[in-house]
């Protein structure tokens, strides 16, 4: 029982690491340079990442 818990929460880790990974990169795509000043994209990155994340049991995007 000890060694399945510690999987889990190996598991649990390294999922949260890697989605944390990806999604910091998808969402500095979203950043650009507008009249020599940095712009983030927020309704781009809404439209097309958040509006198609899958949502999490409380309801929520995992990623918005």
């Amino acid at each position: 029982m000890r060694a399945t818990l510690a999987f889990a929460g190996l598991y649990q880790m390294t999922h949260e690491l890697v989605k944390t990974a990806v999604l910091d990169e998808v969402h500095e795509f979203y950043w650009g340079i507008e009249d020599g000043a940095m712009v983030y994209d927020e309704q781009a990155y809404a439209e097309n990442v958040v509006a198609r994340a899958p949502r999490t049991s409380s309801g929520r995007h995992c990623c918005g």
